[in-house]
């Protein structure tokens, strides 16, 4: 049940006969989630003329530790935008949300996660786009990432009217593998009508993001060969297929370019996870079983009618947006904006490399890209001195690579990313 290997997509319709809740309390008790503090879901409307909706999953600040955690606690909000695309907000359950689900002699039982970034912060989950997840369309899902962000842009501005507490605190987004072309697909609404919305982007973080595919695509061979999972034929293949990708984005040939990063990711061998080259293990069922359980889509206000599937693939939707470049709006928020970013990878993924992204980081247009690039790398240690990553920091840009992590670092490192994104967070290296 990894990002890619979902390929028979289900989409959510509207639902004529649902009565669709704006903001819901849950009741954990009732629904035996070991969670003391305040957890809210609901739908929002992100098209008045489709009626479309976005569902959402609210965790207060602290809640996980008691009853204390509710939305009124002055603590920063982390908006997370999974991949895919097609991702719903399986992030909360898998990575570092504040409870994952198990399977006890086949009961499903929640069970709170030991590292969460939920002790310090607020965290916002959506299921995006519309039709994914739990969230419903009618007939009007967005084809590309721009689109895609006035339906999020929508979503937050009667978010924040709902819960007007939390916008008066620092407001930070992590955009995971496509992710990273939504996160930027909001921004560029998100400025273009800042007077209207009035919310402000403290940060931006990348994991593992796709963002300027004409750079980053460069790194597949290298990668593949560092790590002996292919050997020089195979890398010079792979190299040459990214040239071809090169020239058909030059070209304007989105739709052969597109073809090319498919044949690219199938060039690795057989049985070889490009999301983990090192781990073949994916996401334990039980989430997805339990999601879809009558009750507890009535616990989470959810409509009944809804299939919540995980990772989907909606490349069939999205691969003309899926080639097309956002790094101009890096570049445009580092020249002229009070916003920071983070880009992390995963020492061990293979579907968007460290190399690739670095490659992509050092061709933006910044203007104090030459002192970042001289900035040198340091060693990322955890409390008992091990070593578990690397990064490089100056000004509003840091980098960083997850040792042992594949493409959703969260799973195989919860730890090094909730100490990564608190670093971050806080100036605190």
């Amino acid at each position: 049940n990894t990002e890619h290997d979902l390929r028979a997509t289900i989409v959510n319709h509207l639902n004529p006969n649902y009565n669709y809740i704006e903001v819901n309390k849950v009741d954990t008790v009732a629904m035996n989630i070991p969670y003391p503090g305040d957890f809210y879901t609901g739908y929002i409307t992100v098209n008045q003329t489709s009626q479309s909706k976005i569902h959402y999953q609210l965790y207060a600040a602290g809640g996980n530790l008691n009853a204390n955690g509710t939305v009124n606690v002055s603590a920063p909000l982390i908006l997370s935008l999974a991949g895919g695309p097609g991702c719903a907000d399986g992030d909360s359950y898998y990575e570092t949300g504040p409870f994952r689900v198990i399977s006890v002699n086949g009961t499903f039982v929640p069970v709170l996660n030991e590292v969460t970034l939920n002790d310090k912060y607020h965290l916002l989950y959506v299921d995006n786009p519309v039709g994914m997840g739990y969230s419903v369309e009618n007939n009007d899902m967005p084809n590309d990432s721009i689109k895609n962000g006035v339906y999020l842009k929508n979503f937050l501005i009667r978010f924040f009217e709902l819960f007007p507490s939390l916008k008066k605190q620092p407001f930070y987004w992590l955009g995971e593998s496509y992710g990273g072309h939504w996160a930027l697909g909001l921004a560029m609404n998100i400025l273009k009508d800042a007077d209207q919305t009035g919310i402000n982007i403290s940060g931006i973080a990348f994991a593992n993001g796709w963002f300027d595919p004409y750079n980053q695509i460069v790194g597949y061979n290298i990668t593949g060969l560092a790590a002996g999972v292919i050997d020089l034929k195979t890398s010079q293949s792979i190299a040459d297929k990214q040239t071809q990708f090169q020239k058909n984005m030059t070209l304007g040939n989105w739709t052969a370019a597109y073809l090319v990063t498919e044949d690219i990711t199938k060039s690795f061998p057989k049985g070889i996870n490009i999301e983990n080259y090192r781990n073949n293990t994916g996401n334990d069922p039980a989430t997805a079983l339990w999601l879809n359980t009558p009750s507890v889509k009535k616990g989470l206000a959810a409509d009944p009618d809804a299939y919540w599937g995980g990772c989907q693939s909606l490349d069939y939707v999205f691969y003309l947006d899926k080639v097309q470049s956002y790094a101009p709006n890096v570049t445009y928020m580092l020249n002229n904006l009070n916003i920071k970013f983070l880009f992390y990878q995963g020492q061990d993924d293979l579907l968007v490399t460290a190399a690739g992204t670095q490659r992509a980081i050092l061709n933006l247009g910044w203007s104090k890209l030459p002192l970042w690039a001289a900035t040198p790398k340091k060693i990322w240690r955890d409390t008992d001195g091990n070593v578990i990553g690397t990064y490089k920091t100056y000004d509003k840009l840091t980098f960083a690579i997850v040792n042992k992590a594949g493409h959703v670092d969260g799973i195989y490192q919860p730890w090094s990313v909730k100490d990564l994104m608190t670093r971050w967070i806080s100036n605190n290296w």
